[in-house]
């Protein structure tokens, strides 16, 4: 028996695929894949109002993530092409911070200042790269990452995962 999994309001509850992909089609929900699991999502206003920080030095992605995270509820508290920007936005509004979409690779500097800086405060955040696995120093591998390009499900699974991962509330 395959087993599926619906997530609703970041809870994740298992059952038999069937009967989940069913539970999720008449509640308007999604069926899609996430790596091996098949995954469905429920409707619900988890990502509705997440104010979200976006670093990311190509303009073109970066206006592709910020209508991503627009059409998914989410309001873009702050869009920064230069980790330096994106440091001194944390350090005056971290307390604004829902989430953070990182590129990982920004102008030929890696982010993980950023991440720290992001970390320290207790605002979970998400890589985004063209890089595999192994191009991502190992202490942040354990965060979650979208592998460019994405599609609007993968970025939506992506913030939730680490919204659902965040340690305490800050």
């Amino acid at each position: 028996m395959r087993c599926g999994y619906v997530k609703r309001w970041c809870w994740v509850v298992a059952m038999d695929y069937c009967e989940a992909a069913s539970i999720a089609r008449s509640s308007g929900g999604t069926v899609g894949r996430a790596g091996q699991y098949d995954i469905m999502t429920l409707p619900n206003e988890a990502l509705g109002g997440r104010r979200i920080l976006i670093l990311e030095d190509e303009s073109l992605v970066s206006m592709m993530i910020e209508a991503m995270v627009e059409e998914l509820g989410c309001e873009v508290l702050g869009n920064h092409g230069s980790i330096e920007r994106a440091l001194e936005f944390i350090d005056q509004r971290h307390a604004d911070i829902d989430i953070a979409v990182l590129d990982v690779n920004v102008g030929g500097a890696r982010s993980y200042d950023v991440a720290q800086a992001l970390a320290g405060r207790g605002v979970p955040f998400i890589f985004s790269s063209g890089y595999d696995e192994g191009g991502i120093d190992t202490v942040w591998r354990n965060h979650p990452r979208l592998m460019k390009p994405f599609r609007l499900e993968e970025l939506e699974a992506g913030l939730r995962q680490a919204l659902a991962g965040a340690a305490e509330p800050r």
